[in-house]
């Protein structure tokens, strides 16, 4: 069975494919537009393919058990309409793909309008099952964050969308700011691999770079990371994120964890073909082998380089006899253009038979 690919704007998921990387602003913003621009810029300077953002609306977001504090505090980080559209236009302008997690359908709404080319639900919205339900209607490949859910609970939201879309990436995801380390479990993308034959990525809560390069080796294919300008700004979000630099060194080490990857078939590279000659042994003569000698075991030996016969070919030479004076720790080769020349069929200019 080929393995599933999902195109999100000009970029293709998929296992053959680079990985797909999100610098997350969320509301890191802290409600500036002028800081949401400059963190676009910071994200395509990382070397990032997405940018994205959080769209809700408060009011429509928390009921009253919530203190006014934390309504206050959320409200000052939503953006407006305009805002959304004026950020779409900026990452467009810099090529870099603009995405936003909405809380409610009035927001997937919105950034369907847009023209956004993807939703990401997150976390808490997984067993939101009607607005699962409303996203997975637009048609649009959908990242699915899995953080706070047990399988059965995944399974359900799974479900759901793959009725009305099949394009369907699942994050593994601890809803934890910072995770500690200990409770990344990342061996659950290898799970969710096989549980569900979808793509599986990686939402990463924690600090520093090294979760996601892991999640990348065990078969993530797409990595979120939240960010900053400062992790010193007053806000949520802050203290779990990384700065611009340590952004663009995570962008710089799933690249270079790419290319270490490589490939499942074992094969010899480019690199190695020089040192396979030089590393190598080739049959050697031990002492001084006389024209007309019949070649035993005590007169060879295996030194460097790999010239003309190799040792597992030993008994291809024992019981020949030498047409020509060997010198001492002079390679035994075959005809007079070495290997090719048995290749070939030419008869033997060191060696021939009894």
């Amino acid at each position: 069975m080929s393995s599933p690919q999902i195109t999100i704007g000009n970029k293709i998921i998929g296992e053959n494919n680079p990985v797909f990387t999100i610098a997350e602003a969320g509301v890191n913003h802290n409600g500036s537009l002028e800081i949401a621009k400059q963190m676009i810029a910071v994200a395509k300077d990382a070397g990032c393919d997405a940018i994205k953002f959080q769209s809700f609306t408060t009011k429509n977001l928390l009921s009253n058990a919530v203190s006014n504090d934390v309504f206050g505090m959320l409200q000052g980080l939503e953006l407006s309409r305009k805002s959304h559209i004026i950020l779409s236009e900026y990452a467009h302008k810099l090529d870099i793909i603009f995405l936003s997690t909405p809380f409610d359908e009035e927001n997937a709404d919105m950034l369907e309008r847009l023209g956004m080319p993807a939703f990401k639900i997150p976390s808490g919205e997984l067993t939101n099952h009607p607005l699962l339900e409303h996203i997975a209607r637009k048609k649009k490949p959908i990242l699915l964050s899995c953080g706070m859910a047990n399988m059965e609970e995944i399974t359900e939201a799974v479900e759901i969308i793959r009725r009305e879309n099949p394009q369907l990436i699942l994050l593994q995801c601890t809803t934890s700011y910072p995770c500690p380390f200990e409770e990344a479990n990342l061996m659950v993308i290898q799970s969710l691999c096989h549980a569900f034959g979808l793509l599986v990525g990686y939402s990463d809560h924690t600090l520093g770079t090294t979760a996601a390069i892991v999640a990348i080796t065990l078969g993530a294919r797409v990595i979120e990371k939240h960010f900053t300008l400062d992790t010193t700004l007053p806000g949520p979000d802050h203290k779990a994120s990384v700065e611009p630099a340590q952004l663009k060194e995570l962008v710089q080490r799933i690249r270079e964890t790419e290319q270490c990857l490589g490939q499942a078939i074992k094969v010899i590279t480019p690199s190695e073909i020089t040192a396979r000659q030089q590393v190598r042994k080739g049959i050697t003569a031990k002492r001084a082998i006389a024209q007309g000698e019949i070649i035993t075991s005590e007169m060879i030996c295996m030194k460097r380089p790999a010239i003309g016969i190799l040792p597992a070919q030993i008994d291809l030479i024992i019981g020949k006899k030498a047409r020509v004076d060997i010198a001492e720790d002079e390679p035994i080769v075959w005809g007079e253009n070495g290997d090719s020349a048995r290749e070939n069929g030419d008869s033997a200019l060191f060696l021939e038979e009894k």
